[in-house]
């Protein structure tokens, strides 16, 4: 059949699989002995395919002779067999070819002509930079040549003009007015990619353009946006509009990290797009982060502000306002937002922001202090809940930051809680506070932080435990609505765990505990670091209750893998020193020193220090070693290495304020490691352990033993559980060096007992994990001193236990404690 047949190029760009029917129709043709008529025949096949929609023109193609199609159309069942008979041209895919628009029944002509919607269109997408428009005389010259009057026809020509995409509608008659289709085509895809926008109109040239401009917008964005949006006057720039967008649907899912980085894209493709400044800012700072990360954005909208509508004018003065730290400007804009339209939620978490972040204290003669902080605590709560009020689903946004920021910035769980602030005096003057209720909402007085340092029972106003017990229930509350909006969120059931053991419901059956809520986030997690940190948890917990096997097999079981990061290493540090391994732990602070969040060390006025790595790590290393108090070599030696490291890198004013920093913690658990009592630098009045070891070391016993007796009388003051363990023990030691065994007995059974009522930062905070088997042991010694044989056999099984795995020498201390009680 193929013998005689000559190749026929034929213009086709796809060819689709349901071709028998015309495979039928022109099988009787195809098989002519006549050769012209066989010609004919495939070239009329070819354009009965095109025609149906079965291949579209645009690529060239060399088909083979009509028979040995058949035959091959016959074998498939279903589909034409080509070859290529060249290379299809390239496409740039930010070009776009714009055609003249068909026009229905009834549509005038004149100058509303095809050509003329083509122009319309064209000009409109001018504005626009990052698109390329294929010159119009270019489009004009392929469309007089060839008329094409399919969409397969419309591809082909804009394929040849190299333009990734197309442009063409149509204009109809609808009533007394007339309806504008404009379908944009990716020329690669096909018609699978075509995207319709319909907008209605009349026949007037303001109407028009108005019209044909917002096509041409939602066109180039890839989405409709409507004729009067306001987001196009801030930017002409395709892919700073195509960013910001995708934020605002980031936002829409709650996606806060991928929403902050879509917006950062758009400001970078323009700079001065004043909606994605906006958003920017605005997505960082739902984030719960603090305001040096989205102030400089916040002020880059506000200086871009023309291009926003009056509503977002003020959201961006307000949020550049907090980072000013005007925290009254930018509440008053937010009262006043709220006033206006009391659903914009916006407002509402930002009049939390403003109350929570303002640190100002102002002069107040009917304060008790003569001083009071300008936000207000409670107010923050109240916004924060109208918020999530408002919308529910924001507590799931990026892992629950909305509502952790909720609990950890506003709501005073702890009892050693401080809420800082500073008074612009003519020094900058620091104070502190604890929480009280006033007429059934939190309070706070302040008081000048030296003083606080001195004496932390100022930290504890009248009403202070019932203010934390109200704080406490208020989370619980949040956080078990959460957890039944969002079963599925591991930090929903993370957060009623914390929330339920502060309440002491550690382990139960009969109702959710803190226990059986960490399981479940166990379950649920699939990042490691999370896992980690409720595993911890979950090791808490069993201590807590007296499972001290379980607490150290769930801990051995969390550190047989290496931690992913500094956050991981912070975790596993405080399990490695629970269990007695000081030189693991202190490999894990090195690790986790690398990120400064997890430094424990604080200044004078209670805030952070920019301080070398190097140093940072090796005073994070000594805390572990002198929490376990061994190995002694490895004390003295890391104190001397910081001890050179601060001379070499603080300014001589300032070496005195670092030495202090870092090692009056440190020298405080580990006095008796270190072969001087040299102090100098040290601000012992900052902390009572260190003033009794000084006593002890001087001889001074009364000076000791008054030292001793203030804080016990500040632990009997608080909840038990809220004096941390480490300094208990110490003032166990100091009593015990004193002769007063017995205090120190009372001291220890106080501590161990609180044991289920301590702080969720228990093994977060190293030199509490540490004091844990170091009391035990203790306690253990001191049963057997007495021949208290219940006591004795108690804490050596626990220390036992905790430390079945520990490093020497602490292993062999537990190990000769329990032969003992054998």
């Amino acid at each position: 059949l193929a013998g005689g047949l000559r190749h026929t190029p034929v213009e086709i760009r796809s060819v689709r699989t349901d071709v028998s029917p015309l495979l039928e129709a022109v099988l009787a043709r195809g098989l002519s002995a006549d050769p012209e008529a066989r010609h004919a025949s495939a070239e009329e096949f070819a354009r009965d395919l095109q025609r149906a929609g079965h291949v579209s023109s645009g690529r060239r193609w060399r088909t083979i002779g009509i028979g040995a199609m058949v035959v091959a159309a016959l074998a498939a069942g279903v589909a034409l067999t080509v070859r290529p008979w060249q290379t299809p041209p390239v496409l740039d895919p930010n070009a776009y070819a714009v055609f003249p628009f068909r026009h229905g029944p009834g549509v005038s002509t004149g100058w509303l002509d095809g050509a003329g919607c083509a122009r319309l269109l064209y000009d409109a997408m001018t504005r626009w930079r990052g698109v390329r428009l294929v010159n119009d005389m270019m489009a004009s010259d392929v469309w007089s040549r060839s008329h094409p009057a399919t969409v397969g026809a419309v591809l082909a020509a804009a394929e040849s003009l190299h333009a990734g995409h197309v442009a063409w509608g149509e204009v109809v008659d609808v009533g007394d007015s007339l309806e504008v289709r404009a379908t944009a085509y990716n020329v690669r895809r096909g018609v699978a990619s075509a995207r319709q926008f319909v907008m209605r109109t009349s026949e007037d040239m303001a109407s028009l353009r108005r019209v044909f401009s917002a096509l041409a917008d939602s066109i180039v964005v890839g989405g409709t946006l409507g004729a009067d949006s306001t987001v196009l006057s801030g930017s002409r720039d395709v892919n700073a509009v195509r960013a910001y967008l995708e934020g605002r649907a980031s936002l829409d899912r709650f996606e806060l990290d991928k929403a902050r980085d879509d917006f950062q894209k758009a400001t970078e493709a323009d700079a001065g797009f004043a909606h994605a400044f906006l958003w920017l800012a605005r997505s960082i700072a739902w984030r719960g982060a603090e305001p040096r990360e989205w102030t400089v954005h916040a002020a880059r909208a506000v200086s871009l502000s023309r291009q926003l509508p009056e509503r977002e004018r003020a959201h961006a003065s307000a949020l550049a306002a907090i980072g000013r730290q005007e925290q009254d400007d930018a509440c008053r804009r937010y009262r006043n937002l709220i006033a206006r339209d009391s659903t914009d939620f916006a407002a509402w978490i930002g009049l939390g922001d403003c109350n929570a972040f303002d640190q100002r204290v102002i002069r107040n003669p009917r304060s008790s202090s003569g001083w009071s902080y300008r936000g207000s605590f409670q107010q923050a709560v109240t916004a924060y809940r109208r918020a999530l009020a408002l919308v529910p689903s924001f507590s799931a946004a990026e892992r629950g930051l909305a509502t952790r920021r909720l609990t950890a910035r506003v709501l005073p769980q702890d009892e050693n809680r401080i809420r800082r602030g500073f008074a612009l005096t003519p020094d900058t003057l620091w104070f502190g506070a604890g929480v009280t209720l006033v007429a059934d909402t939190f309070a706070y007085t302040p008081l000048p932080y030296a003083d606080i340092q001195s004496s932390g029972a100022l930290l504890r106003p009248r009403g202070h435990v019932e203010a934390v017990v109200r704080a406490q229930r208020v989370a619980e509350q949040l956080s078990g609505d959460w957890v039944g909006a969002f079963p599925l969120s591991v930090e929903a059931h993370e957060s009623w765990a914390l929330a339920l053991e502060r309440l002491g419901y550690l382990r139960r059956t009969e109702a959710p505990s803190a226990l059986s809520e960490m399981v479940r986030g166990v379950a649920l997690a699939r990042n490691a670091g999370d896992v980690a940190r409720l595993r911890a948890g979950i090791v808490r917990i069993r201590l807590k209750t007296g499972d001290w096997r379980g607490a150290r097999l769930a801990a051995e079981s969390v550190l047989m893998a290496p931690p992913s990061g500094a956050a991981e290493a912070h975790v596993f540090a405080g399990l490695a020193t629970l269990l007695g391994r000081p030189v693991a732990a202190a490999r894990y602070q090195r690790m986790a020193s690398t990120d400064s969040a997890n430094s424990p060390f604080t200044s004078s006025q209670g805030g952070h220090s920019n301080l070398p790595g190097p140093l940072l790590g090796d005073a994070m290393a000594l805390l572990a070693f002198a929490a376990l108090g061994a190995p002694a070599d490895s004390v003295r030696d890391l104190y001397a290495s910081i001890d050179r490291g601060i001379r070499l890198w603080a300014a001589r004013g300032e070496q005195a304020r670092v030495r202090d920093m870092l090692l009056r913690t440190s020298t405080g658990l580990a006095w008796d490691l270190l072969p001087s009592r040299d102090v100098q630098g040290l601000n012992a009045q900052r902390d009572a352990v260190l003033r009794m070891r000084i006593a002890l070391s001087t001889g001074d016993a009364r000076v000791a033993r008054v030292e001793g007796d203030s804080l016990a009388a500040l632990t009997a003051q608080m909840s038990p559980g809220s004096m941390g363990l480490d300094r208990i023990l110490h003032l166990a030691i100091g009593r015990l060096a004193l002769g007063d065994t017995a205090g120190a007995t009372v001291s220890l059974d106080a501590g161990l007992g609180a044991l289920p009522r301590s702080r969720p930062l228990l093994l977060g905070v190293i030199p509490q994990a540490g004091s844990i088997g170091r009391a035990m042991l203790m306690r253990a010694v001191l049963a057997e001193r007495a021949n208290d044989l219940a006591a004795g056999r108690r804490w050596s099984e626990a220390v036992g236990e905790l430390w079945a795995g520990a490093e020497q020498p602490l292993r062999a201390q537990a190990q000769a404690t329990m032969r003992r009680r054998r």
